[in-house]
């Protein structure tokens, strides 16, 4: 059996390669695990299964620094853009087999357009994906509260953008406190949704601690903001248990996550005013209520004292009227007791004359002086012969005096 060194198949296969790609040719994948070492680039090159993350198909890639400088030049941040993991390229590259370090595919140059064209036509397709499954509008269902206090933010805690957000919410002109959570998430980059799902599901599980979800990025180029363009992370905003407001990007940028929540504002900065405007509007709502109270109250006190006055002015009338006709009635009640008075004193006095005549006609005196007698047993008067006994004495006093005399049976 004819043996070789894997040193001799190495090599054969070096010279196949070299035989077959003399020049560089144009291919398309996916960049992931990506490394950079003395501005050396090195990283696997995928390509998946369409419409599923199946690789069918990898290998090894760099990016020489003499290389990296001369694309740096020409596409200027747009590379480094472009330079991230799971980000799609084409890409031409020189394909190189050594004997010793394998197969690698030498990046010469990368074409920025298509990786922008293959972005939006990802993005077109979740678009149309959501709209399809009834996502856009499913997070505006939650009726937002009142007020608008307890916040969970999405972002990240070095983010210029989390900052400015956090800032222009505690420092509002209002004075209103905001209780503010921070679940740091990266912004960019293939862990971000996959940190932003499992984050999601944690606030949905504690969905009673706060108000609103707010997610905040800072600005950056389109390919930065498109890590927000996944179906899976429209679809968990839309599932929320909270109202979900976006601050994402500048005011040019919408991203599909803007597209599913229930609020979109174009900046971190521009989402904490929305906030603190909401809580303003509340607030002016309170402050007009109150003063329809106060108003309808002074109209109220107004027509009471009015109603009040005229009632005490009604009181006073009708007690002087009161006052008067009780006064002409005591007058009229005070002649007629003095009427009265004086007839019944004068009746009075005509009876005690009547009286005074009589008992002067009793008097025994004036009686003896008519002709009559009294008669005595001692001192006291006698009315009647049985008050006497056979033989007592008694005096008879008569008008020109007085006998003595000697009871006898006759």
């Amino acid at each position: 059996m004819e043996t070789h060194s894997l040193f001799e198949l190495n090599e054969y296969i070096r010279r196949v390669v070299a035989l077959n790609f003399r020049e560089p040719i144009w291919i398309k994948a996916e960049a992931n695990q990506i490394n950079k070492s003395r501005n050396n680039f090195y990283f696997d090159l995928v390509e998946k299964e369409k419409g599923k993350d199946n690789i069918i198909a990898k290998a090894s890639g760099v990016l020489w620094a003499k290389n990296y400088f001369f694309l740096k030049k020409k596409l200027g941040d747009v590379l480094d853009q472009i330079l991230m993991d799971g980000t799609e390229i084409l890409i031409k590259v020189k394909v190189d087999f050594n004997e010793r370090y394998g197969f690698k595919l030498q990046i010469e140059d990368i074409d920025p357009a298509y990786t922008f064209g293959q972005t939006e036509i990802r993005r077109q397709e979740i678009i149309e994906q959501i709209k399809k499954n009834g996502l856009l509008k499913l997070n505006l269902q939650h009726l937002l509260p009142k007020v608008i206090k307890r916040i969970a933010v999405l972002s990240s805690e070095t983010a210029a953008g989390y900052q400015d957000f956090k800032q222009q919410l505690v420092h509002n002109s209002y004075g209103y406190r905001f209780d503010i959570k921070l679940y740091s998430i990266p912004v960019q980059g293939a862990l971000l949704e996959s940190k932003l799902l499992h984050t999601i599901d944690e606030i949905n599980a504690n969905s009673a601690r706060y108000d609103a979800l707010v997610i905040v990025r800072g600005g950056g180029s389109r390919l930065d903001l498109s890590w927000f363009d996944t179906y899976k992370i429209a679809e968990k905003i839309a599932h929320a248990s909270l109202p979900v407001f976006t601050g994402i990007g500048h005011d040019i940028d919408t991203s599909i996550a803007d597209m599913v929540a229930h609020t979109s504002i174009k900046t971190p900065t521009a989402a904490a005013d929305f906030l603190i405007e909401y809580n303003t509007r509340f607030e002016a709502e309170v402050i007009d209520i109150c003063n329809q109270i106060l108003a309808y109250s002074q109209d109220r006190i107004l027509e009471a004292n009015m109603n009040i006055e005229r009632l005490s002015t009604h009181i006073t009338s009708l007690a002087s009227q009161t006052f008067t006709a009780q006064q002409i009635l005591l007058d009229n009640n005070y002649r007629n007791i003095l009427s009265l008075v004086e007839v019944k004193i004068k009746n009075e006095l005509k009876d005690l004359v009547s009286k005074e005549l009589l008992v002067q006609n009793l008097e025994p005196m004036n009686v003896i002086n008519r002709g009559y007698a009294v008669v005595y047993k001692g001192k006291k008067s006698i009315h009647s012969t049985k008050e006497l006994k056979k033989g007592d004495q008694f005096s008879v006093h008569m008008a020109d005096g007085k006998m003595l005399a000697k009871k006898i049976d006759l």
